[in-house]
Formats: C-alpha cells, structure tokens, sequence
C-alpha cells in the first residue's frame, strides 16, 4: 500500500476538509462511536491498539464518521457497497485524489491509502503505519515515511505557548505533516517549515491546503537552511537528542530572534557518569551564558523512564519504548551497557539572554 501525490488543483484540496468536516468526521465522534473512554491524544497516540481492538465495532456501524474512521484513522479494510452511506461528492474527491483503493487479490474490498486524523477541526494527511488485514496488523513502513501525529508530537504541540510580545514569524524545523505549524501557528505572519523528506514536505503542503494554512514548506535541513530573517518562534519535535544538542550548539543563534523562542523537544538518556538531567545540560550545550533555558520534564511520559523503573528492569504501563514485551530483557540490558539511569523526556523553552 503506497500514496503517490495525484496532480490536483488547490481547490480540491480545501474541498477535501470541507466535506470530511461536513460528514461529521472527527477524533471526538469516533471516540463516541468506539465506546471508549479514552481522550482523543490516547486514541490518536495509539491508533494501532484501537484498531485491533475496536474496528469489528466500527465497521458494523454505517455512518460516514465510521467509515471515515475505519478507513483512515484505524487503517482497516471495508466493503465497497459500505461506502455508498458517503456524501457522492466525498467518495469521487477520495477516488479522485487516491486516497482509497481496491485492494489487491479482492476487488470487492476498499482500503485507503493514507491515515487521516482529525484534531481540532484539522485534518492531517500523513503515510499509513500499518494496515488491519482483519486478524493482525500488517505494518507498511517505508523509509521516508511521514508520520501521523503521535504522541511526542501531541505532547510538544500542547506546550507550545505564545509569550506576551509574541512575533509574528514561526518556523517548523523537521515539520514531518506540518503538524506543528498548521495546529498552533496558523495564525502568524509568517509560518514555514522544513523537513529533509520530500515526501514530508508534499504532505505539508497539502496538510496546509487541506487547513485552508499559509504555511510555506520546503525540502532542507537546518545545517542548509538560510533563513531571510530570524524567527521569533521555532518549534523542533527531534528525532534524538545528540541532534536536539547540535541543533541548539550549532544552528539555534542563527534562526532564533534576538526576543524569540525555541521549544524543542527532546528523549534524553542520563548516565550515573552524568547524574541528572540537569548535568546532561550543563555538558552538552556550548556557551550556556547565551542562553536562557527553562526546562519542562514530562514525568511519567510513555517515552520516560525513572530510576526505579530501570532499577527494577520494569516498562511502565503506556510506554512506547519497548515494542514487544518479549523485547523488554534486552532493551534493560542496553541501558544497563550504557549506564544509563534515567530515561527523561522534555522539552525546553530557549531565549536569547
């Protein structure tokens, strides 16, 4: 299962969100649907665990919100007459722009070829994760996969704050769907991102159109980027902490405002070498007295882990560290390698002193 961007006017991207907000389609609504009473971060956190527990629920319930769901949040498979229950103008946008296809070997069965999620009255065109092939999930990762919103994105994203003299100007920096941008910072002067995927980026791009966003996006990386002016507000979800650190060493002075903010996230292994959290910052940020670094750990984060947890070898319920409980001996025993005591994820707020 693959998504190659179709030739289409803007106007049928903005269409597009019109008519799946028209057809009631939302992270809310399936909640309701699903008889769940998770909030809407949990489910779109762990969509595969919904989908193999509730997507029999949804696909006996013909409404367009549910198959919407079953289709595009919880990447599962329906029958071709269940979607005539669609607004006829809806189903030819999803053939049109390819976004649902027969599936191969059972061509009375439709599935779509990416996930669709819902927050806020946004919606995010992003890869599919995996498919619900009716008794597993069949995970369909590729290399330059762009990534649903997920947790760590929906953690950053609600720590993201405008100060009292907020500038008008935001940059996305490895901006993956435009998540960050088109659900925070849609209303600034300016807002662009960048992302090293191509594919990343034509996602944004339509994410943007979708959201009626100003956002421009582009395919570069911040060691490459040269910015017109600096930017009053930087968001950054990074993939790992040595380049959550190269980033703020080496690329942070210039794109940040001289009265801007950076927020940037981060998962950071602490060693019984370093001691805490506060000494890995103390050692990997050159030129401390530049900065102003206010500092937001997300205790039990599924992406943390405490002394305790790690003294005792135990995964927290929730986390997203360990994928297979089977996996759990040799992932202690890593960090039992590395010496490592802690687990910590946070984001920091960065100011210019």
């Amino acid at each position: 299962m693959d998504f190659n961007f179709p030739e289409a006017a803007p106007r049928e991207w903005r269409r597009l969100g019109s008519l799946l907000n028209q057809a009631g389609y939302s992270t809310p609504v399936a909640k309701e649907l699903m008889r769940v009473a998770n909030s809407p971060d949990e489910i779109l956190s762990n969509s595969g665990r919904f989908s193999l527990f509730y997507l029999d629920r949804l696909s006996k319930i013909k409404n367009p919100a549910a198959v919407l769901a079953v289709l595009f949040m919880l990447s599962g498979r329906l029958a071709s007459p269940d979607l005539d229950v669609l607004d006829p103008e809806l189903l030819d946008d999803l053939w049109r722009l390819q976004l649902i296809e027969r599936v191969a070997g059972s061509p009375d069965l439709v599935r779509g070829t990416v996930s669709i999620v819902e927050l806020n009255g946004l919606y995010f065109l992003s890869d599919c994760l995996f498919e619900n092939i009716g008794y597993d999930l069949e995970i369909s990762l590729r290399a330059d996969s762009c990534m649903p919103p997920h947790a760590s994105s929906l953690q950053l994203l609600r720590l993201l704050h405008k100060g009292e003299n907020a500038s008008s100007s935001f940059l996305d920096v490895g901006c993956g769907s435009g998540f960050q941008s088109i659900a925070f910072a849609s209303d600034y002067d300016v807002v662009y991102g960048f992302d090293p995927s191509a594919r990343c980026v034509g996602f944004a791009r339509i994410n943007a159109l979708v959201n009626g966003c100003r956002g421009e996006y582009s395919v570069n990386t911040w060691e490459s980027f040269e910015p017109a002016s600096p930017y009053g507000h930087i968001a950054f979800n990074t993939p790992d902490w040595p380049t959550a650190f190269l980033f703020i060493n080496d690329g942070l002075s210039k794109l940040l405002a001289n009265t801007g903010v950076a927020q940037i996230s981060l998962v950071c292994e602490v060693t019984a070498d370093e001691g805490s959290f506060e000494s890995v910052l103390e050692h990997r940020i050159r030129n401390k007295d530049q900065w102003r670094i206010n500092v937001h750990e997300r205790a039990g984060s599924p992406f943390s882990l405490s002394r305790e947890h790690i003294e005792r070898g135990q995964v927290p319920d929730g986390s997203v560290l360990v994928d297979d409980p089977a996996q759990s001996q040799a992932f202690f025993r890593g960090l039992n390698q590395r010496d490592v005591i802690q687990v910590v994820d946070a984001t920091l707020a960065i100011q210019h002193r």
